[in-house]
């Protein structure tokens, strides 16, 4: 289903008139979406050897969008710090 929450920055299903004010006003890249994938689980069920195995991928915010949110939105930031630290 659909939650009616588009994502800053994206231009196919976003919303044009926030996108437009977050890149004139607020510093928004013009290409740039406000979304990460901080961290990933893999199930592999099986490895090669016959072991079961769970790869877990993580990686840090980017710089950009961590200075985005420093200056526009501290609170937001604030808030998922622990779970951004522990990533």
């Amino acid at each position: 289903g659909r939650i009616s929450h588009p994502i800053i920055g994206d231009t196919s299903h976003g919303c044009a008139k926030t996108n437009m004010e977050w890149k004139q006003s607020r510093g928004l890249p013009g290409e740039r979406l406000c979304l990460h994938l901080a961290t990933m689980k893999l199930d592999d069920s099986e490895t090669m050897d016959g072991n079961d195995r769970v790869e877990k991928v993580s990686c840090p915010l980017p710089s950009d969008l961590v200075e985005l949110l420093h200056r526009e939105l501290p609170d937001v930031l604030e808030q998922g710090a622990e779970v951004l630290n522990a990533e």
